[in-house]
Order: structure tokens, then sequence, then C-alpha cells
């Protein structure tokens, strides 16, 4: 195991991922579990978050019930606004780490969103419940 790592280790400094000395190392490597009790999560930009309000509160209504029983690694995608902006800053010729940080920052508002959501709601179901003349919703 420690050796096959330290091979693989000196070829990721020495070849291109391409190379199949290096594909034949990765595929004999044990794969290495940073975080083994995470549940990883990919929260799909266009599939789910830009679908709005009915398709992100029944997802987050289960994440918030699963999160008290397993930890979560939550990762949110761009969709279709990064799409947008890869477009524009194309047009305008600039350079790629500009829209490398453009599509990280639309992903980052969709995480920002989604962190949201449970309080929202929260709100307006709280908010529904008064307004029918039930009892206050707890948390």
């Amino acid at each position: 195991m420690a050796n096959a790592t330290a091979e693989l280790e000196a070829l990721l400094m020495q070849r291109s991922l391409t190379d199949p000395q290096l594909v034949a190392a990765v595929d004999a490597a044990a794969d290495f579990r940073i975080l083994p009790d995470a549940i990883v999560i990919k929260i799909g930009g266009q599939s789910v978050i830009d679908r709005g309000r009915a398709a992100v509160y029944p997802l987050v209504d289960e994440i918030v019930s699963a999160r008290k029983v397993h930890k979560l690694l939550i990762g949110t995608g761009a969709g279709t606004r990064a799409r947008h902006l890869y477009s524009i800053a194309a047009g305008l010729r600039l350079p790629a780490g500009v829209l490398s940080q453009l599509g990280a920052s639309v992903a980052d508002q969709n995480a920002a969103m989604l962190g949201a959501a449970p309080c929202e709601a929260r709100y307006l179901r709280s908010r529904r419940r008064r307004a029918l003349g039930c009892a206050a919703v707890s948390r």
C-alpha cells in the first residue's frame, strides 16, 4: 500500500495525466477517503436550483432530515446563470481566470441560497400557520 502510494506520488510529479503508467498506478492504488464519515451531495445548478422553489424546497426538507442522522458535505453547481456569464465573458475575450471566478461566484450564490432556504421555508410555514390560526412552529 505505502509503496503503491509512493509510486503514484512520484509519477504524478513526473508524468502527464494521460501517461499509461500513471493511469495503471492510479488503478492499482487504494482509495483514500478524506472524510470517511461524510456523505457527499452535489446539488446541480441547472438540474435543481434553476428550477426554483418547487424543486429546491422538497430537497432542502430531505437534507434537513438527513442532517440529523448523517454528516453531510454539500456542494452546489453554477447552472444557467454561469453559462450566461461565460458567454458574455468569452465574447469580451476575458481571460480564463476571470471565467473561473465568475462561475465560482455563481456556485457560491447558489450555496448561499440553498443554505438560507431552510430558514425561509420555516419562516413561510410559520406565517402560513399563523394566518390559518395554527400554533407557532417550533425551531
